[in-house]
């Protein structure tokens, strides 16, 4: 791995940070995969489908994009969607948490959070009940993609530095 790659992507299972950890290690809370900048390259790629294990024509994906106020015309959103029907996923949705319902999101096999506000993405998530959905997920052997702003609120706080240099702290529980 070269050191941009380094930077850009880190796996999560369990709460343990690491690049190769098996599939059969103990239970999985989780499997997260969290970049700057989604699908950036092929190792990337490469590394994702290694952590969905298997054929890809069967399984679901979910592409949410609130966080940005383009919504599902995001370019990063439809590059996301690109993306995942190149790798043969059989269906790939986009989703609005702000509009839509996050129940949709229990069939999926992967979940890729895409970028743009963190602010906003987390209290409608929060607002219609996203965040206990992903509780629900956990143990099912999910991959949840956190792209930028995906990312961030895939983390146990947010923090922003206001105008006046005091932090303030967005707890996501």
């Amino acid at each position: 791995m070269d050191s941009v790659t380094i930077v850009n992507i880190i796996f999560i299972k369990s709460y343990y940070i690491s690049p190769s950890l098996p599939r059969n290690w103990g239970k999985i809370t989780l499997i997260l995969l969290l970049t700057s900048n989604g699908f950036y390259t092929d190792e990337i790629k490469k590394h994702f489908l290694e952590l969905v294990g298997g054929a890809t024509d069967q399984k679901h994906a979910a592409v949410i994009t609130t966080a940005s106020p383009l919504k599902a015309n995001n370019p990063f959103a439809i590059k996301a969607k690109d993306d995942l029907n190149e790798m043969g996923f059989g269906r790939v949705d986009f989703l609005d948490l702000e509009f839509e319902r996050p129940d949709i999101l229990l069939d999926k096999a992967v979940i890729y959070i895409n970028g743009g506000n963190p602010f906003g993405l987390l209290h409608h998530m929060k607002r219609n009940g996203a965040d206990r959905v992903f509780r629900a997920l956990t143990g099912k052997d999910v991959v949840v993609v956190g792209a930028s702003a995906g990312a961030i609120v895939l983390g146990p706080n947010i923090k922003r530095l206001k105008d006046d240099g005091w932090v303030t702290e967005i707890i996501n529980k």
